[in-house]
């Protein structure tokens, strides 16, 4: 099986929800960055396709694979420190537990190590943004092209449309902001189109009407 996705977590009996909820959505554009790694990767695994580490203050370390072949990596954790940290490092706070928590399953289990952890120096390096284009394409009946870009933080995704003509841009913004859940924004968009003179993103669930459209002609 292919190793494919990573998260980080609160042991999920041990913590309020805001608490729990706090950690995964400010974590998940360190996690999604390695993600969208591993997508290129394909890292071959016999025993599970997903790592989730999860910290606690009352168990001890340790790993375990589940029937879902999902890997379940436990590593220490203070809820004191964690809120004792400010703001400016929280996401170096983040990245740390993230290498803790990957040292400890390769100690008992083979994964990409060395990749880790060029990737999340690699995100430190430009200030962990996770940004990426989703999409480019051409539309040669307006001698236009457009593009999509992401954008996801500590604090939201966001989807950005990009069109230009000839170098000149015509049209620049954000077209759709959600939670920094991949949940909450992966099945919204997936593709650009024509609708007559409209230039649309579809949606990835069937049957639903496009998150939004723009009259090319008229730009």
């Amino acid at each position: 099986m292919i190793l494919n996705s990573i998260f980080l977590a609160l042991e999920y009996r041990e913590f309020p929800q805001d608490i729990k909820l706090r950690v995964k959505d400010q974590s998940r554009h360190i996690t999604y960055y390695l993600q969208r790694k591993l997508k290129d990767l394909k890292f071959r695994s016999n025993e599970f396709n997903r790592i989730v580490i999860s910290l606690s203050e009352i168990h001890p370390e340790e790993v375990h694979i589940n029937s879902e072949s999902v890997a379940s990596t436990i590593i220490k954790f203070s809820l004191k420190d964690f809120l004792d940290t400010p703001p400016i490092e929280i996401q170096d706070y983040y990245k740390e537990n993230i290498e803790k928590g990957l040292a400890t399953l390769n100690r008992s289990h083979q994964i990409p190590i060395d990749d880790f952890l060029r990737w999340l120096k690699e995100l430190k390096s430009l200030n962990y943004k996770n940004e990426w284009v989703y999409q480019e394409k051409s539309f040669r009946a307006f001698g236009v092209k457009a593009q999509l870009e992401c954008n996801l933080n500590m604090e939201s995704f966001e989807l950005s449309l990009l069109v230009e003509k000839n170098g000149e841009v015509l049209y620049n913004s954000v077209v759709l902001q959600t939670p920094p859940d991949d949940v909450a924004f992966h099945y919204k968009f997936k593709d650009l189109a024509l609708d007559g003179d409209n230039l649309v993103i579809t949606s990835r669930v069937k049957g639903d009407k496009p998150i939004f459209s723009l009259p090319v002609s008229k730009l």
